[in-house]
């Protein structure tokens, strides 16, 4: 015969907000609870004050130079901060797209709303970059803002497995303050994310 036991049904606030744990012990409930809750991952980074400036001082920098799996890490939970958090994601088809390309040609409509100071500025910076899968990477050319929308930020249905990139077809243009407030508004997005 088996040894009589317990099931508990835990929430913790590490936990998304409909999640619970379900499990069964043979120990009392609230040894097993004080046991969770000592491995529980905590809502927070702790971060030092010096810690939390270099984080946020990483993220206002040219996100795309940083090492790949790091930054494709960083878009992804990103992504995932902004989406329902029910997405799932294949790193094997991601890859990150410049909205505004990392090369102007001199006749395209980008050179209307683009300094060369301001495209060489943003276009590395986190609110110009968006996931993509790499099939439709793969084709992506210098086209001009609403081509690129219309080709690579939709899909059949009209939305991106991104949530980030199906953030960018609500936007008629592409512009140097459309793309500082985007990159603001992800960095406020990250810091609440990580509870930096």
């Amino acid at each position: 015969m088996k040894e009589p036991g317990y099931v508990y049904i835990l929430t913790n606030p590490s936990f998304k907000e409909d999640w619970v744990k379900i499990g069964m012990t043979s120990r009392p409930v609230d040894v097993r609870s004080e046991e969770l809750d000592n491995t529980a991952v905590g809502n927070r980074i702790e971060l030092t004050e010096e810690e939390r400036s270099a984080f946020v001082n990483k993220l206002n920098d040219d996100v795309y130079h940083m090492v790949s799996n790091k930054r494709n890490y960083l878009m992804l939970r990103l992504d995932s901060f902004i989406s329902d958090g029910a997405a799932s994601y294949d790193t094997k088809v991601f890859t990150i797209e410049h909205v505004l390309p990392q090369t102007m040609s001199p006749d395209s409509e980008w050179t209307q709303h683009w300094t060369i100071e301001q495209h060489d500025f943003w276009v590395h910076k986190l609110g110009n970059l968006v996931p993509l899968a790499k099939r439709t990477n793969s084709a992506a050319q210098n086209y001009d803002f609403f081509e690129k929308q219309e080709k690579y930020f939709k899909s059949k249905n009209g939305a991106t497995s991104y949530t980030m990139t199906t953030q960018v077809l609500r936007y008629d243009d592409w512009t140097p303050d459309v793309v500082k407030q985007r990159h603001e508004d992800l960095i406020e997005f990250c810091k609440k994310g990580w509870g930096v």
